[in-house]
């Protein structure tokens, strides 16, 4: 196992810490060490696009935190790569392996509840605004409080949809209200399946 930052003494700390054998300097260091298979990417926003690409060159799988990438062309980008070098990519997802949608999941499989003809999530997360915040400086990929709206009001796809029922929505009408200063109090996604 091996941890990597953009600083060696922030890695090594972090790997002390957590009883990590190897700790990196770069990102670049971590994709050319030949003992590690899988990366989680855990970088800002901004970086994943680059340090996924690079990984899926390098033969190493990847669990990559949302926001997936930056923007939807990056994004495509990863699939296209993942997909042409056979190397497994995913977005990192928690919610998809809780025990309750995994449950919902079963259920709709075996027809217990029907068909599914609409489905609607929500999250919201209150933020002060900080201007060099990660949520908030475009730099970082902020201002589109993706953290927390990537996975329901800006993914192309109404990913809780497809989430929940494993199949592509008819119609997605993502939507989001976000206060002043605040990180989207209010996102949410409704998928309608077709009739």
């Amino acid at each position: 196992m091996a941890v990597a930052s953009r600083s060696l003494d922030r890695a090594q700390a972090f790997a002390d810490r957590h009883g990590i054998d190897r700790a990196h300097g770069s990102y670049a260091d971590i994709v050319a060490d030949p003992d590690v298979d899988v990366l989680y990417v855990a970088t800002p926003h901004p970086q994943h696009h680059a340090l996924s690409i690079a990984a899926l060159r390098a033969g190493k799988a990847l669990l990559v935190e949302k926001a997936f990438t930056a923007t939807t062309a990056g994004a495509q980008e990863v699939v296209d790569l993942a997909r042409e070098t056979g190397v497994f990519v995913m977005e990192a997802m928690w919610t998809r392996f809780q025990p309750a949608i995994v449950a919902v999941r079963e259920l709709i499989a075996d027809g217990a509840i029907g068909e599914v003809r609409s489905v609607q999530a929500d999250l919201g997360v209150a933020r002060e605004y900080d201007p060099v915040d990660r949520l908030f400086d475009l730099a970082l990929g902020g201002a589109r409080c993706s953290t927390s709206a990537s996975t329901s009001s800006t993914s192309p796809r109404c990913s809780w949809g497809r989430r929940i029922a494993w199949s592509p929505p008819a119609r997605c009408s993502p939507r989001a209200r976000t206060p002043r200063h605040r990180c989207s109090s209010t996102t949410a996604t409704a998928a309608r399946r077709p009739s």
